[in-house]
C-alpha cells in the first residue's frame, strides 16, 4: 500500500436493535478523514490469491410422508483463496418431478429444465474458507427412495455430491398420537385451563431454531385454531419467526408438552389480536383436521361485562414456573378508542405476568371476554417487571448493552373478545390475512436535477477502495460491493463529494446473505463521529439513526414492513432535505424523521455484521437528485 493509500475498519462495541449503541473505530489511517482512499493506490484487491474451489455436500438424507415437505440442504465450501460465485445448482429431474421444489433459500432467480435434470439460478458469492447452505423445500408427492446426485456450477468450476431422498407412504393421522387430553371443557367446571396453550415463536440461527420468547394462546375450534395477541406470533424489531410451536396443557402441575407447529391466518397488529392454526406434528407430518378433537373454550359476550364482574387469567407467565397459572381480579373500568369504541380494553385489577399474552380472560362462566395484550395501559412505566433476559443484540452475551423484556405484568390491558371476531370468522372460512398497523401518509421525494450518478463500471470514479484482514469496500464485477469477514464489524465507502440536501437513490442485493445483516446509505458523513445512516436489513426491517460528536442515537427506532422482500434486489431510498429525514425502498416511503443537527456532508454506503460473518451486499446505479 502506498504512502497515499488508508483504510479504515469499523468494529462495533456494542449494538441496539440490531444496530450501533456505541461505534467503537479501530482505524489504520494514513491520511485523515472518511473511509478509506479516494480511487487508485494498491489495496488488498489487488494481489493475486490461489484461484476459488469448492466442495458440495448434501446433510443427512432428508425423509417425508407423502403430502408432506422435504428439506434438502446443500452445502457448498469455498476451499480456494477466490471468491467462489455459485451461478447454479441442479438436481435429478427423477426426483424434482415426484418432489417439486416449493423454494429455495437463498431464493433462486429462475429455473431451466434439462433432459435428466432441473437447474436453478442462485448466484451468491462465497468468500474463501466459508461455506453457505442452499436449502430447497420439496413438496413430496409420492413415495419413493431416490438416489442420484447434485451438481453445483460456480462460472467453470464444476462440482457434484451424492444424495438420498425418502418419501414414504402418507403418515398416519396425527390426532391419532396427539398427547393424552381430559374430557371437554364442560366436564371441567369453569376453569378450562386444558384449552390453553403455550406458544413458542421460534427462529432460525446457524441452521438451528431457537427460541426466540413465549407467549399463551386459547383453542378456540376442535380442529385446532387458537386466538392469541399479533405480538406472540409475529417478528418483532429484534428476532423474526421462522416457527411457531404449540404446546398443550396436559396437567394442570406439569409444564405445557410441545405438540405441533401452527401458522398465522388472521393478525391484526394494531389490535394486537392473532388467530393462528395447527398444521403439522413436529415431525413436520401434516394433521388432519377433520380427526382433531381438540378441548376449546367458549367466546362470551365483552359487551356484557360490566363494572365488579370477576375475571379469571389463565397463562403461561414464563417467571415464577413453568406451569399453568391463574390469577383473579375484576372489572375496574374500560378504556376508549375512537377506532374501537368505548370498550377497546377492559381495565382489570389482576396482575397479569408477561408471558400471559395472547392467553385467556374468562368471566364467571369459563367463557372467553378477553385476551391480554402488551397495548392499552399508555404509559411509560407499562411493565410491572422489565429485565435484561435475552441476547436482543446478539453479541453472544447477555449484559447491560442488550434491551429491557418485559416479564412481571401489563396493567390494564384486556382486548375484549368481540373485537376479535371478524378474525375469527375469516380464520373459520380459511382466508388469511395479515393486516399492519397504518403507516403515516409520507410522500418520498422523486427528486428534482441529478447532482452525481455513478454505474461503478470505472473503477476510478473516485469510491473508497478497502481491503484487509475483515473485508472490504470496492468495486467488482462492475457494482460497488462491501464484504465483512469479522464478526460485530461495519465497513463503507465514501464517494468523495459534499451535498447539503439531496434524494440519493441505489439498486443493491444480497450476494451472499448472513441472515443477520444490515445494509444502507449514509448522508452528510463530515467524519467518522457525524452522519446520518438509512437501514434496512435481510429480514426485512429498516431505521434510520446518526452518529454526532461520536455518540450513537436512533431517530426511526427499527419496524418491520413487506416491502422489503428478503434476497431479491432492491432500489433504496434516502432522502435528505433540510430538517427533514426519509427512508423508502422500491419508490414507497417507509419512514420519516426530523432533525436538523447536520446540515451537510458527502455520500456513502455501509454494511453491518453481527455474529454472522461473511456478508457481501452489492450496490449498483447511484444517482443523487436536488430536491
Amino acid at each position: 500500500m502506498d504512502a497515499k493509500s488508508k483504510k479504515l475498519l469499523y468494529l462495533i462495541g456494542g449494538v441496539n436493535a440490531l444496530l450501533l449503541v456505541c461505534i467503537v473505530i479501530v482505524a489504520v489511517v494514513y491520511f485523515s478523514g472518511g473511509f478509506g482512499p479516494p480511487g487508485g493506490g494498491q489495496t488488498a484487491e489487488q494481489d493475486h490469491p490461489a484461484p476459488a474451489s469448492m466442495v458440495v455436500r448434501v446433510q443427512d438424507p432428508p425423509t417425508a410422508q407423502t403430502g408432506g415437505q422435504v428439506q434438502l440442504v446443500v452445502n457448498v465450501a469455498n476451499t480456494g483463496g477466490d471468491i467462489l460465485t455459485v451461478s447454479e445448482i441442479r438436481l435429478p429431474k427423477a426426483l424434482t418431478e415426484s418432489a417439486p421444489a416449493q423454494g429455495v433459500v437463498p431464493q433462486a432467480t429462475g429455473q431451466v429444465d434439462y433432459p435428466d435434470q432441473t437447474g436453478y439460478a442462485v448466484g451468491f458469492s462465497i468468500s474463501p474458507g466459508s461455506a453457505m447452505d442452499f436449502t430447497f423445500t420439496l413438496q413430496a408427492k409420492r413415495a419413493l427412495d431416490f438416489s442420484g446426485n447434485v451438481a453445483v456450477s460456480a462460472g467453470s468450476i464444476q462440482a457434484s455430491a451424492p444424495l438420498r431422498v425418502v418419501i414414504g407412504a402418507p403418515a398416519q393421522p396425527v390426532a391419532q398420537s396427539q398427547p393424552a387430553l381430559p374430557p371437554s371443557p364442560s366436564a371441567e367446571g369453569l376453569i378450562p385451563y386444558h384449552a390453553i396453550v403455550q406458544i413458542t415463536a421460534m427462529y432460525e440461527d446457524a441452521g438451528q431454531l431457537k427460541e426466540g420468547w413465549t407467549g399463551s394462546g386459547s383453542i378456540i375450534t376442535p380442529d385446532g385454531l387458537i386466538l392469541t395477541n399479533a405480538h406472540v406470533a409475529l417478528p418483532d424489531k429484534y428476532y423474526p419467526v421462522d416457527a411457531l410451536v404449540v404446546s398443550l396443557t396436559v396437567s394442570q402441575d406439569q409444564p405445557a408438552v410441545k405438540s405441533y407447529y401452527a401458522e398465522v391466518v388472521q393478525a391484526d397488529r394494531a389490535l394486537d389480536f392473532a388467530v393462528i392454526r395447527i398444521t403439522t406434528d413436529l415431525h413436520k407430518n401434516p394433521v388432519d383436521w377433520a380427526l382433531f378433537s381438540l378441548p376449546v373454550v367458549s367466546l362470551g359476550d365483552s359487551d356484557q361485562l360490566n363494572l365488579g364482574d370477576p375475571i379469571t387469567i389463565l397463562g403461561y407467565p414464563g417467571i415464577g414456573g413453568q406451569t399453568i397459572t391463574l390469577t383473579r381480579g375484576d372489572v375496574s373500568g374500560f378504556t376508549h378508542e375512537d377506532r374501537y369504541g368505548d370498550r377497546a380494553f377492559i381495565k382489570t385489577s389482576a396482575t397479569i405476568a408477561g408471558g400471559n399474552s395472547g392467553g385467556m380472560a374468562a368471566n364467571a362462566r369459563g367463557e372467553l371476554i378477553g385476551v391480554p395484550t402488551q397495548l392499552g395501559y399508555g404509559g411509560e412505566g407499562q411493565y410491572v417487571d422489565c429485565r435484561v433476559i435475552a441476547d436482543t443484540n446478539r453479541d453472544g452475551k447477555i449484559d447491560s448493552r442488550d434491551s429491557c423484556v418485559p416479564t412481571g405484568g401489563f396493567i390494564n390491558a384486556l382486548r375484549p373478545v368481540n373485537l376479535a371476531l371478524p378474525l375469527i370468522e375469516a380464520a373459520r372460512r380459511g382466508e388469511v390475512s395479515i393486516v399492519e398497523p397504518a403507516r403515516p401518509e409520507i410522500k418520498l421525494p422523486k427528486g428534482g436535477l441529478t447532482l452525481f450518478k455513478d454505474d461503478f463500471s470505472n473503477p476510478k470514479s473516485g469510491w473508497d477502495h478497502i481491503g484487509n484482514f475483515g473485508g472490504s469496500s470496492a468495486y467488482r464485477n462492475g457494482e460497488y460491493q462491501i464484504e465483512i469477514k469479522e464478526k460485530n464489524s461495519f465497513f463503507g465507502g465514501e464517494a468523495h463529494k459534499s451535498f447539503t440536501d439531496g434524494v440519493i437513490t441505489v439498486k443493491t442485493h444480497i450476494v451472499t446473505p448472513a441472515r443477520n445483516s444490515d445494509y444502507g446509505i449514509i448522508c452528510r458523513f463530515q467524519d467518522a463521529n457525524n452522519f446520518y445512516g438509512f437501514n434496512i436489513t435481510e429480514a426485512g426491517y429498516f431505521a434510520i439513526w446518526k452518529v454526532y460528536k461520536g455518540e450513537f442515537s436512533m431517530l426511526l427506532d427499527w419496524d418491520y414492513t413487506r416491502e422489503i422482500p428478503k434476497y431479491q434486489p432492491v432500489t433504496l431510498t434516502a432522502a435528505c432535505i433540510g430538517n427533514t429525514l426519509t427512508i423508502g425502498v422500491n419508490g414507497k416511503a417507509l419512514g420519516q424523521v426530523t432533525d436538523a443537527t447536520i446540515a451537510k456532508g458527502d455520500i456513502a454506503l455501509m454494511a453491518v455484521v453481527y455474529n454472522n460473518p461473511g456478508f457481501v451486499v452489492a450496490f449498483d446505479d447511484l444517482e443523487v437528485k436536488s430536491p
